[in-house]
């Protein structure tokens, strides 16, 4: 992965991130200071994901199936009006 890594100058020091870095994958996010949007406020009672099991069928709804030949790598930065994402790789799955 480090072949995926920017070239060119390097940021100044006193605009790196300090955190280490941990790779993850986002699935959804729950707030509007993270995305921007404004219908994502917190409630009250906690996260709006809270209750979703109460909403969800009790048998999972069938999808049917779907074969991936390639996937992508995507950067996201995240800025006051929302996240921004770029496209940084191509992984074929053959």
């Amino acid at each position: 992965m480090s072949d995926l890594a920017p070239r060119g100058p390097r940021m100044p020091r006193s605009q790196r991130e300090q955190r280490a870095f941990h790779p993850h994958l986002t699935l959804a996010r729950a707030s509007a200071r993270a995305s921007g949007d404004p219908h994502q406020q917190r409630r009250a009672g906690g996260s709006p994901f809270r209750n979703l099991a109460e909403h969800l069928p009790a048998t999972p709804p069938h999808f049917g199936t779907m074969t991936a030949h390639e996937f992508f790598l995507y950067q996201s930065k995240l800025g006051p009006k929302g996240a921004q994402y770029t496209k940084i790789a191509c992984f074929p799955l053959a």
